[in-house]
């Protein structure tokens, strides 16, 4: 190889990396202030809580029978901080903040659903 090959090369990675930079900072930027979209939680199928996301809060779910689950609402985005559920599925799922998205604990027959503003696209389909 001579030294022109090698500096395109250099220069090809190089712009390649900036785009994949810039790439995952405009996937990871919010999408907007979080107003109109809610936290919605279900237990057993039934709702029992309508939270802002807008709205920093941290709730106690659950009860000693029901099972625990400390979920906080922080930065336009939700997620389980803890729970005394086995394996910790809940947490591992991590923050949600677009509509349609969930965390679930199944032993707690939890569910915790972003709702309202617009359902973020995964695909577009022609």
């Amino acid at each position: 190889m001579k030294k022109k090959d090698i500096i395109l090369l250099g220069t090809v990675f190089l712009i390649a990396l900036i785009l994949l930079g810039i790439g995952l900072m405009i996937k990871k930027a919010p999408a907007g202030d979080g107003s109109g979209l809610y936290v919605c939680i279900y237990r057993d199928g039934k709702q029992f809580g309508i939270y802002p996301l807008n709205e920093d809060n941290t709730l106690q779910l659950g009860s000693e029978t029901e099972g625990r689950n400390s979920l906080v609402i922080k930065n336009r985005s939700a997620y389980v901080s803890e729970a005394d559920c086995p394996g910790q599925d809940c947490i591992h799922m991590g923050r949600i903040d677009e509509s349609g998205e969930e965390i679930i604990c199944l032993p707690h027959k939890l569910v915790i659903r972003i709702e309202g503003g617009e359902p973020s696209m995964d695909v577009t389909v022609r």
